[in-house]
């Protein structure tokens, strides 16, 4: 009962937060202004099924005019997240300009390592008012910036920038599995807001102003958790791969 405590201190607490209906146990769409997502592989498509559950509209840009055929054809992603039906409701598109014209939020499932680039070919449409909720993990390897460093040197700013991070498998996510999940913004109401358009029954997203620590976490445990293999795989025990 403790580390359940320690992990979920406020499970009842978030309900009073979300957009369901007692009388039906179903989740209440809200009415936001579209929502993009940047980034149509494995965690963008995850991400884009997730937000339809509580938001109208969906729009998901894909780097492959292929990607997002499939997906407003076939309603699958078929290179990326297989086996998952896409609803209706999610819009694909390979025109960044189509995602981001009337859209307030913009949710950048881009790997780290492309982001940078990203930004600068689309500079022009992405401006720096959007509010953004930056989905990637990692440390840019040339520069050793965070997600939101990188927004700041090529946006001018990163008091806009929210940053989504934890144990999230996409294909879990896309199939409702529970997930728990941080949101870490120094902008309270950004974090209110990014809560209020992910987090409900089955995805529960917890509110942070730790930036650095929580996309350090990020990057960091993915290294940590190959150690942790080698340790196993060289069969050296559970004080090895504690330590």
């Amino acid at each position: 009962h403790f580390f359940g405590t320690l992990i979920f201190p406020s499970w009842g607490f978030f309900q009073d937060q979300e957009s369901d209906n007692p009388e039906s146990g179903q989740v209440v769409k809200i009415n936001h202004s579209s929502i993009g997502v940047i980034g149509a592989g494995a965690w963008g498509t995850a991400l884009s099924c997730l937000l339809l559950e509580k938001n109208r509209n969906v729009k998901l840009w894909a780097y492959e005019d292929q990607t997002a055929q499939n997906i407003n054809q076939y309603r699958e992603n078929k290179v990326f997240l297989p086996g998952v039906a896409i609803p209706e409701g999610i819009q694909a598109f390979s025109e960044i300009n189509q995602v981001a014209a009337d859209c307030e939020t913009l949710v950048v499932a881009s790997p780290v390592q492309k982001t940078r680039s990203l930004i600068r070919e689309f500079k022009k449409v992405l401006k720096s008012n959007y509010q953004f909720v930056l989905a990637g993990k990692g440390i840019e390897r040339e520069s050793g910036c965070l997600l939101h460093e990188i927004f700041e040197e090529e946006l001018g700013t990163s008091g806009n920038v929210s940053i989504l991070s934890g144990p999230t498998f996409a294909m879990e996510v896309a199939r409702k599995k529970p997930t728990a999940a941080v949101i870490a913004s120094a902008n309270p109401e950004l974090g209110n807001h990014v809560q209020d358009i992910l987090h409900g029954p089955r995805f529960r997203l917890y509110r942070s102003n730790d930036l650095i620590g929580v996309q350090l976490a990020g990057a960091v445990k993915n290294v940590l958790a190959i150690a942790a293999g080698i340790a196993e795989g060289m069969q050296l025990g559970l004080n090895a791969r504690a330590a």
